[in-house]
């Protein structure tokens, strides 16, 4: 049998299916858009929006950068590790802040020179950078002003960092029996874990730096990566 022949007989099998039947497996169904396929990458986000993440950025980058502040800030414990995380997307909108700022001026200057087409070609820079300055003071002052309080913020957030450090140590744990003190309240049990386990999470992203932010944003949950477009079509 030829390599056109199965695909003619594949097709013809797949008009005969109707589709799940049950409510259950249509809403299974419904999902398998946000695992894998060209809406993944986009829809990811917005199935279980990320607070860090919006839908057109890079989660490596992201996830690189929380990865870098844990070996920097060596959090002790799920709580200093949050706070960890709040600086990563204070440190994150300070980024994107600054990105949305230079695309502002850039927009700005292009308008600008298109207005002063007509003017001598030497007056055309000073008209234009004149121009450019007072179209974009006030804006300008804003994006100042956003940064500075993200700045801010993570100077609270490194301060309650370093509370948090010295007033909720981790739970003791005796070196010789290697039990833990009994007045310290205690993580879940394997067992106990997996009668609470949650649904898998889902990423595109395969690179370890990844896999260890969610390990620390979603301890416990199972990560599945899901082949790209790319992957399954290599050519």
């Amino acid at each position: 049998m030829t390599k056109e022949e199965k695909a003619r007989i594949a097709r013809e099998n797949g008009a005969k299916s109707k589709g799940p039947t049950t409510q259950e497996g249509k809403d299974r169904s419904r999902a398998n858009g946000l695992k894998t396929g060209d809406r993944a990458t986009t829809l990811r986000h917005l199935a279980q929006p990320h607070p860090g993440i919006l839908c057109n950025e890079d989660s490596h980058a992201f996830f690189q950068l929380f990865h870098n502040l844990i070996k920097t800030y060596k959090p002790i414990g799920q709580l200093a590790t949050d706070i960890v995380r709040e600086i990563a997307i204070a440190r994150t909108e300070i980024t994107r802040t600054q990105h949305v700022k230079a695309a502002a001026w850039n927009k700005t200057i292009h308008l600008e020179q298109a207005k002063a087409a007509h003017l001598p070609t030497e007056l055309i820079p000073v008209e234009t950078a004149i121009n450019t300055g007072l179209a974009m003071l006030k804006s300008d002052a804003q994006f100042d002003r956003a940064i500075d309080r993200l700045f801010r913020r993570i100077v609270a957030l490194e301060k309650r960092l370093i509370h948090v450090q010295s007033h909720f140590p981790e739970p003791e744990v005796d070196t010789n029996n290697n039990q833990t003190n009994p007045d310290i309240p205690q993580p879940e049990s394997n067992e106990q874990h997996a009668e609470n386990e949650e649904e898998p999470l889902y990423t595109d992203d395969p690179s370890p730096a990844t896999r260890e932010a969610y390990e620390f944003f979603f301890p416990g949950r199972k990560l599945i990566v899901v082949p790209t477009k790319s992957d399954l079509d290599p050519n």
